[in-house]
C-alpha cells in the first residue's frame, strides 16, 4: 500500500514538474505543408524550384528545425522533380511527414481512397534515395479534415496507427494561402510595391493571430503550451521567412522540433471536435461547443481588401 501511494505521488510530482517546465518558456515548432510543390499544375517548375531553395535558405539562416509534410506527389514523374524533393529529404533541419498523394479532402472520401492516398505518399517518401534512416512517423491530413464524423475519424486513425503514424495537430496558422494568392498575382503582373504591401499586411495579421492564441491559451490552460505553427511552402513565406520567424522570436519564443512540442502533456488531451473543418487543436480540446465557438470568434479576420481580392482571383 505504501509503495502504491509512493508511486502515485511520484507520478503527480513528475506531472507538476513537467507542466511547470512548459509554463516557464514560450516554445514553437514550425511545420510546413505542401512540400515541395505549391499545389498548382500551372506554376512553372523553375518558379517552384526557386521557392523551395529560398525557403530552405531561410530555414538555415534562422536555424529553425521544421517538419515538412510532403504532398503533390502525382507530379514526381521526372528526375528534376525528385532532385527538388532531395533537398528537403536530406536536410538535417528537416523532419519528414506524409501529407497524402493527391492532397484531397478526406472528409469526403471513402476508406479505400484514404488508404491509397496514404500509401502512395508513403511509398515515394520512404524509398527516396536521400532518406537513409531518417524516420517517417508524422502524418497531417490535407485541410486538417480528419474525417466526416466520429466513426470515420476513428477508422482513419486506426489505419494510421497500424502504420505507426502520428496525426500531427497544429495550434496556430495564419491563413497564408489567402495572402499568397494575392502576393503571387501581384508578382506575376510586375507590381512589386503591391506585393510588398501584401507581405506587410500578412505579417500584421500573423502577429495578431499569435497574440490572440497566446491570450486564449492563458485563459483556457493557465499557461503557454508548446505551440505548433502551420504554414505552407509558398512564395509568400519564402519571401518573408525571416520576418515571420522574428514575430515569434520578438515575443520570446524559442524554436523546437515537432518531437519536443508533442511532449507537452496537453497534446494527449481528448479531441472533442468531429466536424469536417480544419480548426486549431486549441479549440478541438474544448468539450463545450458553445465555448469552442466563443474562442473561435476571437480570432482576427484577414485584411478584407486582401480577402476580397483572393475571392476574385479564385473565381477567375
Amino acid at each position: 500500500m505504501k509503495t502504491d501511494r509512493f508511486i502515485f505521488w511520484l507520478g503527480v510530482f513528475t506531472l507538476l514538474l513537467c507542466s511547470s517546465a512548459f509554463s516557464q518558456s514560450k516554445r514553437v515548432a514550425i511545420t510546413i505543408d505542401d512540400v515541395p510543390f505549391e499545389g498548382k499544375e500551372s506554376i512553372p517548375f523553375d518558379s517552384t524550384w526557386k521557392t523551395n531553395l529560398r525557403m530552405l535558405s531561410g530555414i538555415h539562416k534562422e536555424h529553425t528545425p521544421v517538419t515538412a509534410f510532403i504532398t503533390g506527389l502525382q507530379y514526381y514523374k521526372s528526375k528534376a522533380s525528385l532532385d527538388l524533393l532531395y533537398f528537403w529529404v536530406e536536410d538535417s533541419l528537416v523532419t519528414l511527414g506524409n501529407h497524402t498523394y493527391n492532397h484531397i479532402d478526406h472528409s469526403k472520401t471513402d476508406h479505400a481512397t484514404f488508404v491509397k492516398e496514404v500509401n502512395g505518399a508513403d511509398e515515394i517518401i520512404r524509398h527516396h534515395p536521400a532518406r537513409g534512416s531518417k524516420p517517417l512517423k508524422y502524418f497531417r491530413f490535407p485541410y486538417n479534415a480528419l474525417g466526416k464524423d466520429s466513426m470515420d475519424q476513428a477508422d482513419k486513425k486506426k489505419y494510421l496507427d497500424s502504420l505507426q503514424y502520428i496525426i500531427t495537430p497544429f495550434t496556430i496558422e495564419t491563413s497564408d494561402y489567402i495572402f499568397n494568392e494575392v502576393y503571387e498575382h501581384e508578382i506575376s503582373i510586375g507590381h512589386k510595391k503591391a506585393a510588398d504591401s501584401v507581405i506587410i499586411k500578412y505579417l500584421a495579421f500573423s502577429a495578431a493571430v499569435i497574440d490572440t492564441m497566446e491570450h486564449s491559451c492563458n485563459e483556457l490552460y493557465g499557461r503557454q503550451i508548446s505551440h505548433i505553427f502551420l504554414c505552407h511552402d509558398v512564395p509568400l513565406n519564402a519571401a518573408c521567412y525571416h520576418e515571420l520567424i522574428d514575430l515569434f522570436r520578438s515575443r520570446g519564443y524559442s524554436f523546437i522540433s515537432l518531437d519536443e512540442a508533442l511532449n507537452d502533456p496537453l497534446y494527449a488531451s481528448t479531441n472533442y471536435y468531429y466536424g469536417r473543418y480544419g480548426i486549431s487543436w486549441l479549440y478541438r480540446w474544448i468539450a463545450d461547443p458553445a465555448k469552442r465557438r466563443q474562442f473561435q470568434r476571437r480570432e482576427p479576420d484577414p485584411d478584407m481588401n486582401i480577402y476580397h481580392e483572393y475571392q476574385r482571383l479564385q473565381k477567375n
